[in-house]
């Protein structure tokens, strides 16, 4: 495709792309699947609006739009027969105030390292990043990180179940766990 052909009817599916990379496009929400709309989850019908409403940040200060699991928690999605399985993708909180990135309140705002002094303390990996994940197919454990650093996870699974599970283990200090989406592309 050349830039000329985007406007023929191709920008929402680029924009779409985009927000699937994780990119944030103001006043635009991401598209979930029918494959994970049609699964059967083991959290309320509320959670549920919040984790598909395509919406992968805080609305407010306090940071309400996220399932807060505790450690150890799953989740479940569970269909009525083996479906075809691509991508789990996963948005985990990036701590969007960088409170617990570094002391350094210059920091909080330019969480970069070109921004950092030499009096500044290392800036860490934010603590509400979840660090150590699993992921069950049929009972089966077919993925597991323990030194996972990123908010956006995608694992490619390319399988055929009827029940996945992520079980959240352990983040970076926080004692929650913060998911502001979890679904298959």
């Amino acid at each position: 495709i050349i830039p000329r052909e985007i406007n023929n009817g191709f920008v929402k599916e680029l924009q779409q792309k985009l927000m699937d990379d994780g990119i944030f496009l103001p006043f635009k929400t991401r598209k979930v699947s029918d494959l994970t709309k049609s699964a059967k989850l083991n959290i309320s019908d509320s959670d549920r609006g919040i984790l598909f409403n395509g919406i992968e940040r805080p609305r407010t200060v306090a940071g309400e739009n996220a399932i807060v699991f505790n450690k150890g928690d799953e989740l479940t999605f569970e269909f009525s027969e083996k479906e075809e399985i691509g991508t789990l993708r996963i948005q985990f909180d990036l701590d969007f105030g960088h409170k617990s990135v570094s002391p350094n309140k210059k920091m909080t705002w330019f969480a970069q390292k070109l921004h950092q002094g030499l009096d500044f303390e290392h800036v860490k990996v934010a603590k509400t990043i979840v660090k150590n994940f699993e992921v069950f197919a049929d009972g089966e454990k077919v993925f597991e990180t323990d030194n996972n650093h990123y908010s956006l996870v995608k694992v490619p699974l390319n399988l055929k179940a009827e029940k996945i599970t992520v079980k959240f283990n352990e983040t970076y200090g926080e004692e929650k766990v913060n998911v502001f989406a979890c679904d298959f592309i």
